[in-house]
């Protein structure tokens, strides 16, 4: 819906190269021209790529599969860069590990921060989502919402999704279960395996294959692999 309400101006739309991955399908289904722009070395999105002309500005907080955040002032330095286009912060997995970028709606009126039901609540299959920023810009999205899709959530989505809301115990133990992070880091160290991000749901890992090491035998040395934490 904000792809389609706020990225229509004909110039191209930026993200990550490596990010979630259906910003690029969402763009190509919807025409819309979009550059991604690499990630540095140590996989962290380079704030001065995002400074150009632009038609937008999309990316997640933490970065996913990367599992990397990226502080606020970072954030802020991206926004201060393009007051004249939205920005779009996606925090899908925030609640797992890291500092909103909320507080800086009050500073940015083209900021928006996207997030989900999906992760730290469990609730994928209901579909829920929401955005947050300057009202004028939820008015705008609500104004194509309403345009042609009317009815986007069930009765039985908005019940579960009030009462997901209230249980607030259950939230906060699914997010006291992030703290396991850092043994999930060095039980995988201890086969040989770098692990580089780990401030969300993911592990951001490098195969370092070792003779001798049966776990990590046949792996492509310096490879990537992300895996999701449970």
């Amino acid at each position: 819906m904000i792809f389609l309400t706020f990225f229509n101006s004909g110039k191209p739309v930026f993200f990550p190269d490596i990010t979630y991955s259906f910003y690029d399908v969402w763009a190509d289904m919807l025409r819309i021209p979009y550059e991604t722009k690499a990630l540095d070395d140590a996989f962290e999105i380079r704030v001065e790529d995002y400074y150009g002309e632009n038609g937008g500005v999309i990316f997640p907080n933490p970065n996913a599969p990367t599992g990397i955040l990226m502080p606020l002032d970072k954030i802020d330095d991206i926004i201060a860069h393009n007051r004249d286009v939205i920005v779009v912060v996606d925090e899908a997995y925030i609640d797992f590990g890291g500092v909103s970028a909320l507080p800086l709606i009050e500073k940015y009126d083209n900021l928006l921060i996207v997030q989900t039901f999906s992760k730290s609540r469990s609730m994928a299959g209901m579909r829920i989502g929401y955005a947050m920023g300057n009202a004028k810009l939820i008015r705008y999205i609500n104004d194509v919402k309403y345009s042609f899709n009317s009815y986007t959530m069930n009765r039985t989505a908005l019940v579960l999704g009030v009462e997901a809301i209230r249980d607030r115990a259950y939230f906060e133990e699914t997010r006291k279960r992030s703290s396991r992070r850092e043994s999930g880091r060095k039980r995988i160290a201890g086969v040989g395996i770098y692990v580089r991000g780990f401030d969300e749901q993911f592990y951001l890992c490098f195969a370092r294959a070792r003779a001798g090491n049966r776990t990590v035998r046949g792996a492509a040395q310096g490879a990537y692999i992300c895996a999701p934490f449970y």
